[in-house]
């Protein structure tokens, strides 16, 4: 300790030290596991069925190999290990959470915030995260200032916490059906305020992934859409190439956000490179991200936060894109042609006309945003929000740029 506070002269490079050392060992076992997948596909996960084709547990169901609401590697733990917690706040609580009970129909109909019809917002963490998380709790704030909403956090730390990437990704469809179960109950008790479409679910890594599960249980459950959901680089390990990984069919409106996209683990290519939302952003290309030194391999990843963050934070600058003509392999080989619609990345993107493979470039360093626009007051916008089209008088104005 004391040669090291003699080589790094003050705290701050000690500190920067610790956590570069932090980030390369949180890659390290990452990678290690996924190489444990190839030889033990269930990755030590205890199943209850002897013929480990399948697991069951109460209320929640069945989960099963060779299934689109099961992650092919892993089966889920159990509910009371995992032990989800659903935390709904609203401008009334802002500090102090109301815990919702997806198996508590009577604790349901006890609330009073659903009694007026409001959007509702739901938060996904990713791996080795919480529900008290930095940029979940400043998201939640900074939805709250933008809207009168509801938003509930979803807090799966007894899944997301393992040192096991692979049975922390086998949780993800655990807790998507817990929180599709928890729509059901909230739909059915608030017919007259709470709709579908008000629904928008955003997820970060394997919370994305987590989102997709809700999504598509909830549609196979009831035969409807969720109005959208927003990925904020999806975690791709154990998931891209599969039928399981979150996909424009999961809602009504799918935007993503691909920074770290590429497949490469051990160099910090954590998200899903191919597109699969209606609307998908690749800042900067989609896999290297300016200001993100070579060592910090999370980096890149946790960029696609920020820039959600950002967006919902900027009232002077908007992440105005490009589209890529030519899709994925145009971008890869940096031939896009800008023919169609432009977009806007982050929390209005359902706003913009763009569609399919979107391209921008950002600032290396917070604010990150480029492109400088006419303020936007959230609270007196109410121009309708897009479907899948996308076609809107916000969107018309955006066309009409440049």
């Amino acid at each position: 300790m004391t040669n090291a506070l003699v080589f790094y002269s003050t705290a701050q490079e000690y500190e920067k030290y610790l956590t570069n050392k932090h980030i390369a060992m949180y890659c390290f076992t990452f990678y290690a596991f996924l190489l444990q997948a190839a030889t033990d596909p269930l990755g030590g996960v205890q199943v209850t069925d002897t013929s480990n084709d399948s697991v069951c547990y109460p209320l929640v169901g069945c989960f099963r190999t060779r299934d689109p609401l099961t992650v092919p590697t892993s089966f889920p733990d159990s509910p009371e290990k995992l032990n989800t917690s659903f935390l709904l706040y609203s401008r009334q609580n802002r500090n102090s959470s109301l815990r919702l009970d997806y198996r508590s129909r009577a604790s349901i109909e006890r609330l009073n915030l659903f009694r007026e019809r409001k959007p509702l917002k739901l938060i996904v963490h990713g791996w080795h995260e919480s529900g008290d998380s930095e940029w979940v709790l400043e998201a939640k704030d900074l939805l709250l200032n933008i809207e009168d909403c509801n938003v509930v956090v979803v807090d799966w730390r007894g899944g997301s916490q393992s040192s096991n990437y692979i049975r922390s990704a086998g949780n993800t469809a655990l807790v998507g059906r817990e929180g599709s179960l928890l729509l059901q109950q909230l739909l059915s008790v608030y017919q007259r305020t709470l709709s579908p479409d008000d629904v928008h679910v955003i997820g970060h890594s394997l919370g994305g992934q987590v989102s997709g599960f809700l999504g598509r249980h909830f549609f196979n459950q009831t035969g409807v859409l969720l109005g959208r959901i927003t990925a904020l680089d999806a975690a791709a390990p154990l998931f891209e190439d599969t039928d399981v990984f979150l996909s424009h069919r999961d809602a009504q409106f799918v935007d993503a956000i691909h920074t770290s996209a590429g497949g490469k683990v051990i160099k910090g290519e954590f998200g899903v490179l191919k597109p699969f939302g209606h609307v998908d952003f690749y800042p900067n290309g989609g896999q290297k991200q300016p200001g993100c030194p070579a060592l910090e391999l999370y980096c890149d990843h946790k960029l696609s936060k920020d820039f959600f963050l950002e967006s919902l934070r900027s009232q002077r600058c908007r992440f105005i894109s490009e589209p890529c003509g030519g899709g994925l392999d145009a971008l890869l080989a940096d031939r896009c042609t800008r023919r169609g619609d432009r977009g806007e990345m982050g929390y209005f993107a359902d706003r913009a006309p763009g569609r399919g493979v979107q391209t921008l470039e950002t600032n290396d360093k917070a604010p990150y945003c480029r492109e400088r626009h006419v303020p936007r007051n959230p609270a007196r916008d109410d121009t309708p929000r897009n479907t899948a089209r996308g076609d809107t008088p916000r969107g018309d104005r955006i066309r009409q740029r440049g």
